[in-house]
């Protein structure tokens, strides 16, 4: 993708005040992007040539192929949208940006999981070693009964 055109939206975007880490992150996502038709088809990119199907295919690549969070796809399928800047700039004639359809999520992926029987077993173990087994014991019990759930230490 042309260095001059990503600085003049670049430009564009830090005049809308966006976030520093957003337009980072749409300039990443779409040399990105860029990259997709060589990959793809083995020809070099072209904006005025991007249709609605090269976005569709970028996306199905981007899930199965690559195996990316629905997350991470819908993040860069927004900034592919948000290029719709170049339309607005005559650089190319129709939106091939309207077939990036995000990737659903359900809210289960999301959900706290229960620890396994050797992590429970595991932590088990540890609160009867404890000098405050019970209180420790309590604190197990209660907490996924609260809706809480405990993050991997670093």
């Amino acid at each position: 993708m042309d260095e001059n055109l990503l600085a003049q939206y670049e430009n564009d975007l830090a005049c809308q005040d966006r976030a520093h880490g957003t337009i980072h992150s749409y300039l990443a996502d779409l040399r990105l992007f860029a990259q997709w038709p060589e990959q793809s088809v083995g020809e070099p990119f072209d904006l005025a040539k991007v249709v609605s199907l090269d976005i569709r295919s970028y996306r199905g690549h981007l899930l199965t192929v690559k195996g990316l969070t629905p997350a991470t796809i819908n993040r860069r399928l927004q900034s592919l949208r948000a290029f719709r800047w170049a339309r607005g700039r005559k650089l190319i004639r129709d939106d091939p940006f309207v077939g990036a359809d995000s990737v659903t999520t359900t809210r289960r992926q999301f959900a706290p999981q229960a620890l396994d029987e050797k992590q429970l077993i595991r932590a088990l173990r540890v609160i009867q070693q404890s000098r405050y087994a019970a209180r420790d014991y309590a604190i197990l019990q209660a907490t996924p009964q609260a809706g809480l759930r405990a993050t991997k230490s670093p």
